[in-house]
């Protein structure tokens, strides 16, 4: 499932966890980053069009998603 309004790169959201998530207690680091060569981007979009006409919708974020996932991850180690 998709939410359209929470699409971004693998980078990004390292970053977005690293910055809004743990509030910058960790960073991303970029090995070789010069020496990193990215497929190029198919401009595939992801739909979540025929679910919204079945009455599903998206409800939350992913920076939300993140943080109650790490939530329930320490929870259930203690």
């Amino acid at each position: 499932v998709v939410n359209e309004k929470n699409t971004m790169c693998i980078r990004d959201m390292a970053n977005l966890v690293a910055e809004k998530i743990v509030n910058g207690k960790i960073k991303v680091v970029y090995e070789n980053a010069d020496k990193i060569v990215y497929a190029p981007d198919t401009e595939l979009r992801l739909s979540s069009e025929k679910l919204r006409k079945l009455g599903w919708e998206a409800t939350k974020d992913l920076e939300e998603m993140y943080k109650e996932a790490i939530e329930a991850l320490y929870k259930n180690k203690v």
